[in-house]
């Protein structure tokens, strides 16, 4: 028996490493899962809210949790079944993960007492071990059965279940609730399934099924799967026709039955939402408030040429073999399969893998419309489920690398790098990757959506000053203890030059009384701040004389929203909505920042950011007033203003002077 020494007076048996790996690895996976956080990505939020609403309300509409600002999600179609019906919101994912999430939710439910929005987190790590982590350990398990079947030397065991166990990035994807993991691993049971079967001379009939079973699986997950599923009943017909009709159709119709069922009821018929991006299910305007997919923004909206997406699908900042190298060794078993081509049971896996994994980049190059790369996530999420081809066919190249000296350094190297990116990513699996990151601050990317400067250059929270007399603005703190009010007292002419006169009151509530702060009036020469000035030079007060003067620097910082000038940046727009069912507001958002002392906090960085918005009074919707420590960035204040015509608060809503 070949045996590794770990000491003079030791020695455990070669055949034991893979399995301690596959056990390291279970110990990691669970981990990840349980210690996940939820909800971080409108992706799984969309699933999740289907989820709750099945189990909650009995309906696959979602309108009620997309109001809860927690749980909205921008993965999202508004749709109606019938003409006779008003629309309303849905998930836009296929549904049969998410009616197999809420079995398990309902079963949690009953059985503990779980709740999806009070415990979010307990309830969806729950659930996704069930759904993610013990199906990939169970896969694991399977597939270094079939390695010691296959009689590869120990070694070479351990060096590719560290690869499948270690150095995947399906690992940062257990934590959410996504469909590729779940396809991923339905693929890797059926390709082991298939393995056995053409190992035996007499394949058990539950064999067949389990083909059947897993194949329709990854195809009802992963649409394009759908491939693979004819190229599997092909297979296995004409390996035993009999049983692929007695065990591998019937097993196969369950979850087709499922799919369609489940889609028929939402959709009204058999086509998933994902068949109509870009029509009016997408793209809509709900309560004034366009869809997200009418204006997508960053990475949505890239429109890189075909084969600059190539490039990064393959190495660049998603490239399959940027983050994970050890799948260059998988193109090596596919070119040169050497061995493995005469293997008793993977005749014919590397061939249909290479010929899958080339039509599905393929199909997704096609698509032009939507060249984001998966949206804003570590990886190349549409290619994951495919994982289990290339592990098979690293076999052979592995093998061979572990044979020599300088090939198990190159195998070291390949998987230290991709180990170092999946532990990286593990936390984040909805962010870009640091390859993403990276690229970005070297300048080489950039898919920032370009949002043009004010002009004029904007200095001050208020946007617009209205020359109408009487009219009236007012916006109260977020504590709800501050009210302060504008009122145009009309214009003038001074000096040649056009003034608004504004009153300004500033109110704070005690004891349940409004009682006034600062009462004082003001002018703001017009000419200058249509020029793009700072605060200083338009905005002034009338001395004893009548005559203009600066204003003081209390008045300036209030009207700057910061306690010194620099000029606001817009970053695009955004709509707001006090509740989901209320008109929504077009507002331009700015921000701006500064450093300068604080009252008890020493240097600060005073940041202000500002919902402009020109249907109301002044311009302004809101802004935000944070101040953090310059040195620790520990937060010392935090100031929301909001308009009253948003506030429906009874004795704020209709401020008088």
């Amino acid at each position: 028996m070949t045996a590794v020494s770990h000491s003079p007076n030791r020695l455990v048996p070669a055949i034991v490493i893979p399995r301690l790996t596959v056990l390291v690895a279970a110990c990691t996976m669970l981990g990840s899962v349980l210690t996940g956080t939820p909800l971080n990505s409108a992706n799984d939020r969309s699933r999740w809210a289907a989820v709750w609403s099945l189990v909650h309300r009995g309906t696959w509409q979602i309108d009620e949790i997309d109001r809860d600002p927690h749980w909205t999600t921008i993965d999202k179609v508004r749709h109606r079944l019938s003409e006779d019906e008003p629309y309303h919101f849905y998930s836009s994912k296929p549904p049969f993960l998410s009616a197999v999430a809420a079995g398990l939710y309902f079963l949690q439910r009953r059985v503990f007492g779980a709740d999806l929005r009070r415990h979010p987190a307990e309830v969806t790590r729950g659930i996704l071990v069930v759904i993610n982590a013990l199906p990939m350990i169970l896969g694991l398990w399977m597939f270094q059965r079939l390695l010691m079947r296959l009689r590869l030397d120990p070694s070479a065991q351990t060096g590719i279940l560290m690869a499948a166990g270690f150095g995947s990035m399906l690992n940062p994807y257990l934590s959410v609730l996504n469909n590729h993991t779940p396809a991923a691993v339905c693929l890797l049971i059926c390709l082991v399934t298939i393995a056995r079967i053409q190992q035996t001379d007499a394949p058990a009939g539950r064999d067949f099924a389990v083909v059947g079973l897993t194949a329709a699986l990854t195809s009802c997950l992963e649409l394009p799967a759908a491939l693979f599923g004819i190229v599997s009943f092909v297979w296995m017909l004409k390996r035993d026709a009999r049983r692929t009709l007695l065990w591998y159709v019937p097993a196969a119709l369950v979850p087709l039955a499922v799919f369609f069922i489940t889609n028929w009821q939402v959709t009204g018929g058999i086509r998933p939402f994902y068949a109509y991006y870009g029509t009016d299910r997408y793209l809509y305007v709900h309560n004034g408030v366009p869809s997200y997919w009418m204006n997508p923004q960053g990475l949505d909206a890239a429109a890189d040429h075909p084969l600059i997406y190539l490039f990064h699908c393959l190495f660049g900042h998603h490239g399959l073999f940027s983050h994970t190298p050890l799948l260059l060794l998988a193109v090596w078993g596919w070119l040169r399969p050497g061995r493995s081509a005469n293997r008793s049971g993977l005749r014919g896996i590397l061939p249909v893998g290479a010929l899958v994994c080339t039509a599905v980049l393929l199909f997704y190059l096609s698509r032009t419309q939507n060249y984001n790369y998966g949206g804003n996530s570590v990886a190349l999420r549409w290619m994951l489920w495919l994982t289990p081809f290339f592990w098979f066919a690293m076999i052979d190249p592995i093998e061979r690398l572990l044979d020599r000296p300088g090939g198990r350094r190159l195998f070291a190297a390949l998987l230290a790098m991709s180990v170092v990116t999946v532990s990286v990513s593990l936390p984040f699996p909805w962010r870009p990757s640091w390859i993403y990151a990276a690229m970005e601050r070297a300048g080489w990317i950039d898919y920032r959506t370009k949002v043009a400067d004010f002009d004029p250059a904007r200095w001050s929270v208020f946007a617009s000053w209205p020359t109408q007399p009487g009219t009236t603005g007012s916006w109260v703190s977020g504590d709800g203890q501050r009210l302060l009010i504008l009122k145009s007292r009309g214009s003038r002419e001074v000096d040649g030059q056009i003034v608004c006169d504004v009153s300004v009151q500033m109110r704070c509530r005690r004891a349940g009384r409004w009682q006034d702060l600062l009462s004082t009036s003001c002018a703001v020469v017009l000419p200058v701040f249509a020029d793009g000035q700072p605060v200083s030079k338009w905005l002034m007060e009338t001395d004893v004389s009548g005559r203009l003067q600066p204003a003081s620097e209390e008045l300036q910082d209030l009207f700057r929203g910061m306690p010194a000038s620099r000029e606001y940046r817009p970053s695009g727009v955004r709509w707001f909505q006090r509740t989901p069912d209320s008109p929504g507001y077009r507002c331009e958002r700015a921000a701006s920042r500064v450093a300068a002392d604080a009252p008890g906090a020493g240097r600060c960085w005073h940041r202000c950011d500002v919902w402009y918005c020109e249907d109301l009074p002044f311009g302004v919707l809101r802004w935000k007033q944070t101040v953090t420590r310059e040195s620790t960035r520990e937060p010392v204040h935090i100031l929301t203003w909001t308009s009253t015509s948003i506030v429906s608060e009874p004795d704020v809503a209709a401020p008088s002077l």
